[in-house]
Formats: structure tokens, C-alpha cells, sequence
């Protein structure tokens, strides 16, 4: 069975009703109502990334794969079996 409401929804109590979680569907025609397509409800696509750039998102993962492997390399050979990764820094050119 419907609800029926005590008061009708109407311009100056929409936002109230809403904001109280009370049911407001009754202001609006729902037989005429549309879905719109995505890029008209604003919703968001996915960015199209260029070759090049995930040629180097790829490069930046497979070389950070790489640095792993040689901090655990240098920590056995060091002995050091207490090393945490990414605690070696190369040093920097000045």
C-alpha cells in the first residue's frame, strides 16, 4: 500500500523533506524521466594514457622490481640480515 503524506512535496519543502530522508518522489513526473548518457551525468571517463606513457609507467615498475632484487642481494652479501628495502641511496651527482 502507498504511503500517503501528511504534507505534498512541494518547491519550498523539497530540500528539507529530502534532507530528512522523507520521500520527495512524489514532486517529480516520473513518467517522463530520461536516462542520460554518462558524459552528460558528468560521470567521469577513464583517462586515456598515451603509449608513451605507459611505457613508462611500465619502465618506472620494472626498475623498482629490479632495485628490490639488488638491496636484497647487496644485504646478503653484506651480511646485514637486518637491512630494511630501501634503505640504501645511491649517492647523487653534484
Amino acid at each position: 500500500m502507498p504511503k500517503t503524506h501528511a504534507k505534498p512535496t512541494t518547491a519550498a519543502n523539497l530540500e528539507a523533506k529530502f534532507d530528512a530522508g522523507e520521500d520527495v518522489l512524489d514532486y517529480f513526473d516520473l513518467s517522463t524521466a530520461k536516462v542520460l548518457p554518462a558524459a552528460k551525468r558528468g560521470v567521469a571517463k577513464k583517462a586515456n594514457r598515451s603509449a608513451s606513457a605507459q611505457a613508462i609507467e611500465k619502465r618506472a615498475l620494472a626498475i623498482s622490481v629490479e632495485i628490490r632484487r639488488l638491496e636484497s642481494e647487496l644485504s646478503s652479501l653484506l651480511g646485514a640480515s637486518n637491512v630494511k628495502p630501501g634503505s640504501f641511496v645511491l649517492p647523487q651527482k653534484v
